[in-house]
């Protein structure tokens, strides 16, 4: 059961999916062969994201596309960008 993002099923872990923010930034970097890339956000840092996080699932987005998206830690504990979506032009 779900309460406003806390997960009820493990009282030691909790998720606060409905508190992430949307950020903006443009894509930075490219690498379609590898499938990931970097997103300068609009405070200026830079983030990784991986094609897989790519919210339309074209695993494909041009350099220089003003984008929304959404900050996570990663599996090897860093900070990424997930759900990453083109912002109309």
């Amino acid at each position: 059961m779900h309460f406003g993002g806390l997960a009820e099923t493990d009282p030691g872990r909790r998720y606060w999916s409905s508190c992430m923010t949307v950020e903006r930034g443009t894509i930075a970097e490219f690498d379609e062969h590898r499938g990931v890339g970097l997103i300068e956000g609009s405070e200026g840092r830079r983030l990784f994201f991986h094609c897989t996080g790519i919210a339309d699932g074209s695993r494909s987005i041009a350099v220089g596309a003003e984008v929304a998206f959404q900050v996570v830690a990663s599996h090897q504990g860093q900070w990424e960008a997930t759900s990453v979506t083109k912002l109309a032009d």
